[in-house]
């Protein structure tokens, strides 16, 4: 039962400091794009990052650490899981390819690099119309 409560008290730390950081992060950006310090692309390329950053975060809580919390907490309060145990090890063995999909699907160029889309904005318009 320690180890558990540890291990949440220690989850709790880690993602509140994550999320202060992300919030510093996102008004300092935020400051710097009003007082023109900050080109659009660059601030558009920050938040594509943070947001990547921040789902990179999220996807272990959802796949590697909700599960077999839920298996044990159940199990210490006398609930019967019994097959849901398989449920557990399937969502830690999804974890590592889904953790590489997601900050490849996030971010804009490995998005279009992945699904092949070689027309950038800037070769659209360099391009001319006939």
């Amino acid at each position: 039962m320690g180890s558990l409560i540890g291990l949440g008290c220690f989850q709790v730390l880690f993602y509140g400091i994550s999320l202060v950081c992300g919030i510093l992060t996102y008004k300092n950006n935020m400051k710097l794009l009003k007082l023109a310090q900050l080109s659009k692309n660059l601030y558009k390329t920050q938040m594509q990052l943070l947001r990547a950053i921040v789902m990179q975060a999220i996807t272990p809580l959802i796949f590697v650490y909700i599960p077999p919390a839920i298996i044990i907490t159940g199990s210490m309060a006398g609930i019967y899981v019994g097959e849901l145990g398989h449920f557990v090890v399937m969502s830690i063995s999804m974890y590592p390819p889904l953790d590489s999909l997601v900050f490849l699907l996030s971010i804009r160029d490995y998005r279009n690099a992945l699904f092949c889309n070689t027309k950038t904005d800037s070769l659209r318009r360099a391009i001319p119309k006939s």
